[in-house]
């Protein structure tokens, strides 16, 4: 059980405010998935994740159907053959996936918080031929909507440790 000094409260609205955003970073790069299925059947999976979470944000309840879809649209991005559309259908799992922040203050929640953000600049880095400008631009425009009015995007957290990768998840 972590004490006190090591947990964070989140209220609902809260919760709320940073779904609200994750599923707006990730939102922004659906077409990048769905471009990628040209001749395949469409997979409604990771657009599936972007509106329980924006659902959720605007007041629904957190269920079980909102978890189900952060891991349908994980698993595919796991089955995603375009690298560039994989990073999109993690977005959109992050997003889903945000209404579900612990209380432990840990690098781990900041992956959670920040997650559709990073996958969603590395997806349009990846769509734009690797051009790391527009993973930049990508990041200033979330950081820009980073700030609801009712919630500090990140809560006092331990630093991350380094990243394992590009986008650091």
């Amino acid at each position: 059980m972590p004490s006190e000094s090591e947990t964070i409260e989140l209220s609902d609205d809260e919760l709320r405010d940073i779904a609200g955003y994750a599923a707006a970073c990730a939102d922004r790069v659906l077409p990048v998935f769905e471009r990628s299925l040209r001749n395949l059947p469409a997979d409604p999976r990771p657009r599936d994740a972007v509106d329980a979470a924006y659902a959720f944000a605007a007041g629904e309840r957190r269920t079980g159907a909102l978890r189900q879809a952060a891991w349908a649209a994980y698993r595919a991005a796991q089955e995603a053959s375009v690298p560039a559309a994989a990073d999109a259908a993690r977005a959109a799992s992050h997003a889903a996936a945000a209404a579900y922040l612990h209380p432990k203050a840990s690098a781990h929640q900041v992956k959670h918080i920040l997650g559709a953000a990073a996958h969603a600049a590395r997806a349009e880095e990846l769509a734009s031929g690797d051009r790391p400008r527009v993973a930049t631009e990508t990041l200033e425009w979330g950081g820009l909507r980073a700030a609801p009015p009712r919630t500090p995007l990140l809560p006092p957290q331990p630093p991350p440790p380094p990243p394992r990768a590009r986008g650091g998840y």
